[in-house]
């Protein structure tokens, strides 16, 4: 009897062992060894506390975690009111300078830490800008409409204003927005061009209200006239 062939098969298809149902072992992790907490942990700040980081301060003690360690508390916590005891500019002191300062108030004989630690800075005053008036406080569509009229307008605005405007376009970038102002001018009021002529005339004439030249008529778009007061 004749053997029949068997498909070859795609090498993803090839058996190598070991199926998707076969169980996969996942090595349980080990748990992260218990810390043992200090005997105050939790526990709230007594005036006696307070007192004994001020004699470690008066003894020279600078290592916070000798600090904590006679507190029977952890390092962070025993900082945090280290440091309440200081003035309030001074509580953003680096941990290795708090009990040097703390001990260099101490000396003080009027310091009076209790009071200290009652002290909060003032809330930083509250600034706000002044309102931009005049041209650059104008809205982006104001700006652009009034620069327009202005070109228009010729020399009646004044080469001052009108280079203040032109300046405050070009500055944030309007110049497209002009040139749209322009395109949809020409195409409402029935100028007998394309969309294209209509932009192409648009960029033009935008370059020239942007220039310190002024503008000439007629204005000519290949065969087609457009007033520039449109």
């Amino acid at each position: 009897m004749a053997e029949t062939p068997m498909e070859e098969m795609e090498p993803w298809e090839r058996d190598v062992g070991f199926t998707l149902e076969e169980p996969v072992t996942v090595w349980p992790r080990r748990p992260a060894p218990a810390r043992e907490q200090p005997p105050n942990a939790g526990q709230l700040w007594t005036d006696a506390e307070y007192e004994e980081i001020l004699v470690a301060a008066r003894e020279g003690v600078t290592d916070m975690d000798d600090v904590a360690s006679r507190l029977g508390r952890s390092r962070n916590p025993t900082l945090m009111k280290a440091r309440r005891l200081l003035p309030p500019a001074e509580r953003s002191a680096p941990a290795d300078r708090v009990m040097r300062m703390l001990r260099e108030h101490l000396e003080e004989p009027d310091y009076d830490w209790e009071r200290v630690t009652l002290e909060e800075l003032p809330p930083r005053p509250v600034i706000n800008p002044p309102a931009l008036t005049g041209i650059p406080g104008l809205g982006r569509e104001d700006l652009v409409r009034i620069c327009y009229a202005l070109a228009l307008a010729g020399g009646v605005a004044g080469a001052d204003l009108m280079s203040r405007v032109t300046r405050e376009v070009l500055t944030r970038g309007l110049t497209f927005a002009l040139i749209e102002l322009r395109v949809d001018r020409l195409l409402q009021q029935g100028a007998e061009v394309t969309w294209d002529h209509a932009r192409a005339d648009a960029g033009r004439w935008v370059d020239t209200a942007l220039s310190p030249a002024a503008l000439e008529w007629p204005y000519l778009d290949e065969e087609h006239v457009v007033p520039p007061y449109w």
